[in-house]
């Protein structure tokens, strides 16, 4: 067996890192980690703050599938001022409304009952739709309102989502 001197195989400066060294590394798997768990919870955030046009979509197919899981047709009454949506007996879904963000309602899927305002057709939202055991829904149309612009989606009965923009789906 061969020996190798203690000296040779560790100087004497060079056993291990240095406190320096170590910090720098700390240092720097702190910096990476704030900035990602920063990232991450902005990320998050992001995500919770639906539009209320998304909110209502999402609720559609929310009401959809507790209709065909129930087996019941469930009733959702739109609530004064667009602020929201009531359903079941008490349950009450708010859409996530901010100031000067866009409005949303539901109106019929036909021209019914509407007034010129200012130039622009003012449509009476919809009282009440219906979600059915079989997946579908009374036919409907949704209003997006931005300031001036308006946005109408047609809504498809089988499915409940709105329909393509080639389709009748997306009118100005």
């Amino acid at each position: 067996m061969i020996r190798v001197p203690r000296e040779r195989a560790f100087p004497a400066g060079r056993r291990g890192f240095t406190l320096l060294e170590i910090l720098l590394v700390l240092l720097l798997i702190a910096l990476l980690g704030t900035v990602l768990i920063g990232g991450a919870v902005s990320l998050l955030d992001a995500n919770k703050e639906q539009d209320p046009e998304t909110a209502l979509l999402a609720l559609f197919q929310k009401m959809r599938g507790r209709a065909v899981e129930t087996g019941q047709i469930i009733e959702v009454v739109q609530l004064p001022d667009d602020q929201g949506f009531l359903w079941g007996t008490d349950e009450v879904e708010v859409l996530p409304l901010r100031e000067g963000g866009p409005r949303v309602r539901v109106i019929k899927a036909e021209f019914g009952r509407a007034s010129l305002i200012g130039g622009q057709i003012e449509e009476y939202p919809l009282e009440r739709m219906r979600f059915y055991p079989d997946g579908s829904c009374d036919p409907a149309r949704v209003q997006i309102r931005l300031k001036d612009a308006r946005r109408v989606l047609v809504i498809d009965p089988w499915t409940a989502a709105p329909l393509p923009a080639g389709t009748g789906g997306g009118t100005s």
